[in-house]
């Protein structure tokens, strides 16, 4: 039997490649419309070569821009696929439904935890939601590495999620980890040291380990929380950190996000799948020649296209192939930078004397956006109050508002810094019964907001306590003076 046995491992060895070369599939027929393809859709227990066939149709129909909604990226997620690489096409079929859940498609959000499950178990690795319970009915064909329960409450129930965070504040100590991180990513790499990266690497570890931790005690509470959270996770080194913080971007997303979140769901998901050696599929990740310039890292654009990666906040391949050239400076640029850095020295003199020609230069630049110029006109009244010219600050300071209340929503902090700005400037001018209004709906919407406030700017809390004490102690209200004054102590002992 032993001499036997060589000839019939030939045998099936040569019975093996015959049934593959008669599956592989042909080339595709020309591209037809979605409709078409749907109405012939082959059954599930067709013929290899059949849907082999059909699935090469389905690719290309995808690849070639086709669809062009949520509803149509969903319908092309539940045909009939197959190949000879079971991951290929659990691939494709997550793509697809994560670009209609983005845009809001309710049946691809139903849909996405049991297919998310399968692409993982494509990839030889364990179900993380089990929706449908199978892997704790038969843990001897499905392994389990559950979730965390808040991301298993969001991406079960998106609805009853996003009526659960509504009015909730963002974690403050979560906002702190990651602007420690992205301070982190600001500094020039290339000049650091070999011993400042490893530093720069054992504190990426330090805040991974504690985002765990609020993770695991159920302390995101917003699509913020969830969007600061993958953003910390993404700097991971192995697929399970890569794997959480996709997680954490989707149901950021399913959240409300529509704006870093969407990105992050395409990051994570690309260095997910690059971390076990597959090519990347939205264009995200980037390598570092020695020279310093970066070049796009291998794409697999098969079975996608570049509308997917624009619904997820991606450029499309070609762009980010071929960005476009580094902008000189502008004089626009080059009072930017000085702006900030006498800002940060607290030499308001100096920095009138340049935000002045800043804000003039901002009011002709068509490419600077409205909360941009909002911002400027907002600074430049704010270091007026701080050098004493309180009348010619109050019109900068209400042109500020206005453009900050119609572009953006009226509970964003900045319209409350800017209403805080305004009261200072009547304040300065004596006019205490118009500004302590606008100071005490500044303090109440800043201090509810502060999580979300750069640290830079958090002193805005403190300078509008100060002010409100200076109202009730011009006006001859000591007790409501010393609240104040306390209130502001406070905040000094605090930071």
């Amino acid at each position: 039997m032993s001499r036997r046995l060589p000839i019939v491992l030939l045998v099936a060895s040569l019975l093996v490649t015959r049934t593959l070369a008669q599956v592989s599939p042909p080339s595709p027929s020309p591209i037809t419309t979605l409709d078409e393809i749907v109405e012939r859709a082959p059954q599930r227990d067709s013929d290899l070569g059949v849907l082999a066939s059909y699935t090469a149709e389905v690719f290309q129909l995808i690849e070639s821009g086709a669809l062009r909604n949520g509803e149509e990226f969903f319908r092309a997620a539940n045909l009939t696929l197959w190949d000879s690489t079971h991951f290929r096409v659990e691939r494709v079929r997550y793509e697809l439904t994560l670009a209609a859940a983005v845009l809001n498609d309710a049946n691809a959000e139903k849909s996405l935890p049991n297919i998310w499950d399968q692409l993982l178990s494509s990839l030889g690795r364990p179900s993380r939601i089990d929706a449908g319970g199978l892997a704790r009915e038969h843990p001897e064909e499905r392994q389990l590495d559950s979730a965390p329960a808040s991301i298993q409450t969001v991406l079960r129930n998106p609805t009853a999620a996003r009526l659960a965070v509504q009015g909730q504040k963002n974690n403050a100590e979560v906002k702190k980890i990651v602007d420690a991180d992205q301070a982190a990513r600001r500094r020039d790499w290339s000049k650091l040291t070999r011993t400042e990266r490893h530093a720069i690497g054992a504190e990426d570890r330090l805040r991974e380990v504690r985002i765990r931790e609020i993770i695991a005690a159920g302390d995101l509470h917003t699509s913020g929380d969830f969007v600061n959270a993958s953003l910390v996770m993404q700097h991971s080194s192995t697929f399970g950190g890569y794997q959480l913080a996709h997680e954490l971007a989707v149901c950021s997303v399913l959240l409300g996000d529509r704006s870093f979140g969407r990105w992050l769901i395409a990051a994570t998901y690309d260095r997910m799948l690059c971390s076990v050696g597959h090519d990347q599929r939205f264009g995200t990740q980037f390598m570092t020649r020695q020279d310093g310039s970066s070049f796009l890292v291998r794409v697999d654009k098969s079975g996608i296209c570049d509308q997917q990666r624009v619904t997820l906040g991606c450029p499309t391949i070609d762009a980010a192939r071929n960005p476009p050239p580094p902008r000189a400076q502008t004089e626009y640029d080059r009072l930017s930078e000085q702006s900030e850095e006498l800002q940060q020295a607290r030499n308001f003199p100096e920095a009138e004397r340049v935000e002045r020609p800043l804000l003039a230069l901002a009011r002709t630049d068509k490419t600077v956006s409205v909360g941009r110029l909002a911002g400027l006109i907002i600074r430049l009244a704010q270091t007026l109050n701080e050098n004493g010219k309180f009348t010619e600050a109050e019109p900068l300071a209400r042109e500020s508002l206005a453009l900050r209340e119609r572009n953006r929503s009226s509970t964003t902090w900045s319209v409350f810094s800017a209403r805080a700005t305004l009261g200072r400037s009547l304040l300065g001018q004596k006019k205490y019964s118009e500004a302590e209004p606008l100071l005490l709906d500044a303090y109440m919407g800043l201090t509810e907001r502060e999580a979300d406030i750069p640290d830079v700017s958090k002193v805005r809390i403190r300078d509008t306590a100060e002010g409100l004490a200076r109202i009730y102690e011009s006006t001859e209200r000591p007790d409501k003076a010393r609240e104040w004054r306390q209130k502001a102590t406070d905040f000094d002992r605090n930071r």
